[in-house]
């Protein structure tokens, strides 16, 4: 299960800086993966500063797991 980093509640959502941080790799890298289509179901939205990234947490749990 990957919780929340602000509210500490399971989430469905990770964002891609969040989801950096868990793998251990850069932003950059993150949403070069975003753009290759290896986390299926991201969703793009409006951000202050840009677009942001919300990557379903179902897509990183086989990372995390190491599969």
């Amino acid at each position: 299960m990957i919780y929340c980093e602000f509210c500490g509640n399971p989430t469905e959502w990770i964002s891609a800086k969040r989801a950096a941080k868990l793998l251990g790799i850069s932003q950059k890298t993150i949403r070069k993966h975003i753009h290759q289509g290896r986390f299926p179901g991201t969703e793009k939205v409006p951000g202050v500063g840009g677009p942001i990234y919300r990557i379903p947490a179902s897509a990183l749990v086989p990372l995390l797991k190491g599969e």
